[in-house]
């Protein structure tokens, strides 16, 4: 198998973890404080992007290099 597509898939398998830890922020009951929530979005959308932004050369992609070096941090809570 290609290192790129074993890359993209562990890229894209980190990236649904995290909108899923993420989707209570979306629920209309949620706790979080309107003021919070375009942040919030703004995180969402880049996580949706981020097959399309990140360069695959390089490193073998694990979750700790995802989030050390491509992913910013979530908005707070």
């Amino acid at each position: 198998m290609n290192i790129e597509i074993l890359k993209m898939s562990a890229v894209r398998n980190y990236r649904g973890r995290l909108l899923k830890e993420s989707d209570w922020v979306m629920l209309e009951d949620s706790p979080l404080p309107p003021t919070l929530k375009p942040a919030w979005i703004d995180y969402r959308q880049y996580l949706r992007d981020l097959p399309t932004l990140i360069d695959l050369s390089g490193d073998v992609w694990t979750d700790d290099i995802l989030k050390n070096k491509v992913l910013p941090p979530p908005p707070l809570k």
